[in-house]
């Protein structure tokens, strides 16, 4: 039996929602720290998807923008994180297409000539060029 009645948990979980994306899995732990029965979840998520509260691929893009720009993370990187959090695949691969390619090689190359600015050994053997 839960402490909140349908709408209380429908209310708070919308609050969840709007402060930033979020998957369904985040929102069903969510409720089940506010002590939501497993029927109550149900109910609540379906609303919340059908409201647009949720929306994972939205999920997905968000993450993505957010974790190349401001973090700096690769493809890879961020590919294992969201399907940890458990995004679809398709939805993953499609997210990852709003990467540009020329900003990701260049942020690349940033990030390659700050580390070889950090790097004090020299390298063992010269590299032969063709």
């Amino acid at each position: 039996m839960s402490l909140h009645s349908d709408l209380e948990l429908l209310q708070k979980a919308a609050a969840y929602c709007a402060y930033r994306e979020r998957t369904v899995a985040e929102v069903t732990d969510k409720l089940r720290t506010l002590g939501a029965t497993d029927v109550q979840k149900e109910k609540i998520i379906a609303k919340l998807i059908a409201e647009k509260y949720i929306d994972e691929s939205r999920f997905a893009a968000s993450f993505v923008r957010g974790k190349f720009n401001v973090n700096k993370w690769g493809r890879l990187k961020i590919k294992a994180e969201l399907n940890f959090k458990g995004i679809d695949k398709k939805q993953v691969e499609k997210a990852l297409k709003e990467i540009n390619e020329s900003d990701y090689l260049s942020t690349l190359k940033k990030l390659l000539e700050k580390k070889a600015k950090e790097v004090k050994a020299k390298p063992r053997l010269k590299p032969e060029l063709s």
